[in-house]
């Protein structure tokens, strides 16, 4: 059943969506429609913009590899409510939108990240909880936190992880920045720059 068109405020517009729960991912999909634009289950060189309510799909990374706009769902309701293509810079997805990042850090890095995390969009925490956390901080790979995190299959990454994805404004794929735990209980990542393995070295 085709549905009414009301204006044309996404004329050629492609749109497409990760990380959205289905009832509203179609609630969206039909205001879309309704503005005349377009809407797409894959992402492709003509799509527009990404929606998404979190970070760190596939599709997102390939969003962001190709410079496709992440932005929030509440872009589109605005639109709607608005009748006007609404500039889409104070609704991009901030890059760790929908993440509970624990901190297993010290001071002053501990407040630091801190900070990070919140202004990143997420939640910091110090306390690794089951079901809730996401990601676990850390420069050490060993404690309980480390060793529980491991055996939950949460990202465990170094602080620069943090520091990277607020810098460059998106949420960076974590296997470069991973620890893992080795027969020396010392820090092994798949990528560090020399100045950041010296200071986790030391620490």
């Amino acid at each position: 059943k085709s549905l009414q068109v009301f204006s044309a405020v996404m004329h050629n517009v492609m749109i497409s969506f990760t990380q959205v729960d289905v009832v509203r991912k179609a609630e969206l999909s039909a205001r879309v429609l309704q503005m005349s634009g377009f809407v797409s289950n894959g992402l492709h060189a003509t799509t527009t913009f990404l929606i998404a309510d979190e970070t760190g799909s596939e599709k997102y990374h390939r969003a962001v590899q190709s410079n496709i706009p992440v932005i929030r769902t509440d872009w589109v309701k605005a639109c709607w409510m608005d009748a006007q293509l609404h500039a889409v810079q104070q609704y991009r997805l901030a890059p760790l939108a929908g993440l509970t990042v624990v901190l297993a850090l010290t001071e002053p890095q501990l407040s630091e990240c801190r900070q990070l995390v919140e202004r990143a969009g997420g939640v910091a925490d110090t306390v690794l909880r089951r079901m809730v956390s996401t990601h676990l901080v850390t420069e050490r790979a060993s404690g309980k936190r480390f060793e529980s995190a491991l055996s939950w299959g949460l990202p465990v990454v170094s602080v620069l992880w943090l520091r990277e994805s607020v810098q460059r404004g998106c949420r960076l794929p974590e296997a470069s920045f991973q620890l893992q735990l080795n027969t020396s209980n010392s820090i092994t990542a798949s990528t560090f720059s020399s100045s950041s393995s010296s200071s986790s070295s030391s620490s």
